[in-house]
Formats: C-alpha cells, structure tokens, sequence
C-alpha cells in the first residue's frame, strides 16, 4: 500500500507546474520591406520556454493605422485545433491596435506535444496602405503555461516594415523628375 501512495505522489509531482525562465515574445515579419498595397504577415512568437507547454496568451499589438490596415488573424495550432473546440479565441480590433488571446483546453501532455520552440501563437496578416517605416508594438502580454500558471516575460519585441511607393509610381516620379530638369537645362 505504501508503494501505492509513493506512486501517486511522484506522478502528481511530476504534473505539478515547474518554474520557468523567463520567457520571449516578438513580432517577427515576413518582410522587412513591402511595396504600397501589398500584403504581408507578422507572426506572434513565444520563445525560450524551457519546457513549459503554452496554455494560453492575451497580447495587445499596436501598429500605425496612417501605413497598415489589418486584414486577417490565424491562430496557429500549438493551443490546438480551433475549428474543433481546442482553443478558444478572442479578437478586438481598434484603430490602429489589436487584443487577441487564446486558452487551450488541452491537456499538459498533448499540449507539449503540439509545442516546439520557438511556438507561433497567430499570424496577423497586414495590407500596407502609405509609404515609410511603420512600427509594430507589443503594448501589454500576457503568457500562461498548461495551468494556467503566468510565465515570466523577460523581453518583448516590436517589429518595423518599410513601406516603399508602387514601382510604378517611383518610376513616374523619375520621369517627371528628369523631364523637368530637361526643360529648366533648355
């Protein structure tokens, strides 16, 4: 009976939450550099999690409404199947910021074998909509391990994207340009 009660103790140790590093978080685009117009897509990475299974996240991102419109958001499947129920999602826009969360329902050990590290949470897919450097913040993150237990963020990175006029645009300008410095020259 004694190895019975030993048994359960060291596999409810073994489930028992561990202390974590601190983790990571970031906005990590597709590109550095889009054309006006074009689309592109920043991921939601959680890195250096040392063993803990993410259980769930609530992450508000902040982006310049004057360069960016937002078009679409993926929740990626390391939380689990959204379509069947695995992970609950929540999405409220503003202008110019984003609050999107997820809890898994999953348990921890099929939870960890969804994860890799570093684990993309979602994937926010932009159009680029005015030219110049446009800067991605994450303005407040929360991270949580299988229980529920907040993982400690130690840093968090925003992302810049350079957006360049249309080509097309660039080269008119040129000509226009080189027209009217052939016209001053006459």
């Amino acid at each position: 009976m004694r190895w019975l009660v030993v048994l359960l103790l060291s596999c409810v140790a073994n489930l028992a939450p561990r202390e974590a590093a601190a983790v990571s978080i970031a906005l990590v685009p597709s590109q550095p550099s889009v054309n006006v117009g074009d689309s592109f897509t920043l991921t939601l990475e959680v890195a250096a999690l040392a063993g803990a299974a993410v259980g769930g996240f609530d992450v508000d991102v902040s982006f310049d409404a004057t360069r960016f419109t937002l078009v679409d958001i993926v929740f990626g499947g390391g939380l689990g199947d959204v379509g069947a129920g695995d992970q609950l999602t929540d999405v409220v826009t503003g202008a110019g910021s984003v609050s999107l969360g997820s809890v898994s329902l999953l348990d921890p050990v099929t939870l960890a074998g969804l994860q890799s590290d570093p684990l993309a949470l979602a994937s926010l897919v932009f159009q680029a909509t005015g030219a110049g450097a446009g800067a991605f913040g994450i303005d407040a993150a929360l991270v949580s391990d299988a229980f529920a237990a907040a993982l400690t963020i130690g840093s968090q990175t925003g992302a810049t994207v350079d957006v360049v006029p249309e080509p097309a645009l660039a080269l008119l300008l040129a000509l226009g340009a080189g027209a009217f410095a052939r016209r001053r020259r006459v």
